[in-house]
């Protein structure tokens, strides 16, 4: 079960590797959403309900930026809000440990800001800076750490570095 729930994680890692090199946002979400979905399926075979938590609301986030309610300041807010149920499930429902949730917390958050200015440079920016790092560290510290979440976080910081200088300065599409 272990061997096969780090399978899983390492498709994970795959379709968000493949989600940095596309140039429109649209196949940007729809990659990330599938990564998403491989994700939660691994963070429930290893217990890891943060994860899951978060990773399902990926889905959801990828669903939501391709309508055209993306942009509403209150498409924001419902999507923050169901950042801080997630992290609220985890830590009282689930009973994760809360520095472990506050991780992923910090990651989402940041990550679905990013994603709702529509613009792929801060996308990219924040995923370098904060998402991925803060997954890298949550992926590392779970009980039974992520190893396809690991490599995921690894490769995507080296894939968005890759995708400036790719699309370069102003290459990257907006729609």
């Amino acid at each position: 079960m272990d061997i096969l729930a780090q399978v899983i994680g390492i498709l994970g890692m795959l379709a968000a590797v493949v989600s940095y090199q596309c140039k429109t946002n649209r196949n940007y979400f729809i990659w990330q959403g599938l990564s998403g979905l491989c994700f939660s399926i691994q963070f429930v075979m290893i217990g890891a309900w943060a994860g899951l938590a978060f990773n399902l609301y990926n889905i959801v986030r990828a669903v939501v930026n391709q309508t055209k309610f993306s942009r509403s300041v209150v498409t924001l807010i419902a999507l923050e809000a169901l950042v801080v149920f997630a992290a609220s499930l985890s830590i009282f429902a689930f009973m994760e440990a809360w520095w472990l949730v506050l991780l992923a917390f910090i990651a989402q958050a940041t990550g679905t800001f990013a994603m709702w200015t529509k613009k792929g440079r801060v996308i990219r920016i924040s995923q370098l800076a904060v998402v991925s790092p803060f997954w890298l560290l949550y992926d590392l510290l779970i009980p039974t750490p992520s190893i396809g979440g690991i490599l995921c976080e690894l490769f995507n910081m080296v894939s968005v570095i890759v995708s400036f200088i790719r699309f370069r300065k102003s290459g990257f599409d907006n729609t």
